[in-house]
């Protein structure tokens, strides 16, 4: 049953993946990572690649995947790179910001009396 809820979440996503890298520098991860595969649907288990190693041994296994270590938001010490996504939501919430709000939503409230059959 919950194998079938990736297949479920993955087609549910708007953008539809090619492949999932799991990447990891931890070897008790490694058994977590089993378990997860072993209940997965074959659907689901063709999308998903694991690599295990330091965080430059993986930069160097995702290029043979043809992922750069150039676009993904970490340094070469795995640490995350923040700085495009907080500009990107500081830009987000400015455009936002210029969308008129109406608060003109309707809510039942515990006195109003709704008809029907409440299905």
């Amino acid at each position: 049953e919950r194998g079938t809820m990736i297949v479920q979440l993955m087609n549910a996503l708007p953008i539809k993946p090619a492949g999932i890298h799991v990447c990891y520098n931890n070897p008790t991860f490694h058994r977590s990572l089993s378990l997860c595969t072993w209940i997965m649907p074959a659907e689901a288990k063709v999308r998903f690649r694991y690599h295990y190693g330091s965080h430059m041994e993986v930069f160097y296994v995702l290029m043979g995947y043809g992922i750069l270590r150039s676009i993904l938001p970490v340094t070469d010490d795995g640490e995350p790179i923040t700085d495009k996504a907080k500009e990107w939501i500081r830009k987000r919430l400015e455009i936002e910001s210029q969308i008129p709000r109406e608060d003109n939503v309707t809510v039942p409230q515990p006195t109003d009396i709704l008809l029907g059959r409440g299905e």
